[in-house]
């Protein structure tokens, strides 16, 4: 683990929010490594890679990022962001696929409120 006086910003490193999911995480390590390719880059800077592959290393592994987040300062807001973004993203996966099997919400059957219709008429 890095102390406060070597603490680099993983996050921005991959261009990532404090929230990031591990997915997130994943597509960022990824995208970062394509642009920095030789194939892509004339210089080929090892410590960039080496930098790119320890921010990915850290914020990849639960413990070391809760870690390196309390030494950024970033505890309990980066959790807070991720538990709202569990919390919301199975909330709408609830919602989506109950949708699917949603039968027609009916409050009063139609015989009823024609009945009662009748009466007030």
């Amino acid at each position: 683990m890095a102390t406060a006086v070597d603490v680099q910003n993983y996050y921005q490193v991959l261009n990532l929010s404090p929230g990031a999911s591990p997915e997130e995480i994943k597509q960022a390590y990824l995208g970062t490594l394509r642009a920095m390719h030789p194939a892509m880059i004339a210089s080929r800077d090892a410590t960039a890679f080496r930098r790119v592959r320890r921010a990915y290393e850290v914020l990849a592994d639960p413990a070391e990022r809760a870690q390196y987040d309390m030494l950024l300062g970033l505890g309990a807001y980066a959790e807070s962001i991720r538990f709202y973004r569990r919390t919301f993203s199975r909330l709408f996966e609830t919602l989506a696929r109950n949708r699917q099997n949603a039968k027609p919400l009916v409050l009063w059957p139609a015989e009823e409120a024609a009945a009662a219709q009748r009466k007030a008429g």
